[in-house]
């Protein structure tokens, strides 16, 4: 299976086991950079080796803590950073499981980049861009292979 469809299922696995059913809306490409108010980048290697970054709004990123935790969460606190980053873990990994990997990958901690008006490029590499919709928000998973 190749990392796109992975990646669409891992996001439709991971969603649903949390109350959550994201729709795909169209695949871009362009460099991998971090413009969202609230991006989670994590690299993974080494063969293969690249990078994913999850792009959200502040809203759905409260909405994604408050389905894994089951409560409500208010702010984009240190266990709301915590909750969000196993959210992109869990889906890379779950992700790069269903590719025919050969070998043990590594996956680097989760980094978050936040703030509003925020344009930060991670990697100059092509990349494609997965934009899903959950609800009423859209999700931005970009990834890249070096």
């Amino acid at each position: 299976m190749d990392l796109k469809e992975a990646l669409m299922k891992s996001m439709a696995e991971v969603c649903s086991l949390y109350g959550m059913t994201p729709q795909f809306q169209q695949e871009t490409e362009g460099s991998l950079m971090a413009t969202d108010q609230v991006n989670v980048m994590i690299s993974f290697g080494p063969n293969p080796k690249g990078k994913i970054t999850f792009g959200f709004n502040l809203t759905r990123a409260l909405k994604i803590a408050a389905a894994m935790l089951g409560e409500e969460v208010e702010s984009f606190n240190l266990k709301a950073r915590t909750i969000l980053s196993e959210f992109a873990t869990f889906n890379t990994s779950l992700a790069i499981g269903k590719t025919a990997v050969f070998g043990a990958i590594s996956f680097s901690a989760p980094i978050i980049i936040t703030g509003t008006n925020v344009h930060a490029v991670i990697s100059r590499l092509k990349a494609k861009q997965l934009v899903f919709q959950i609800e009423d928000d859209l999700m931005l998973l970009t990834y890249c292979i070096e």
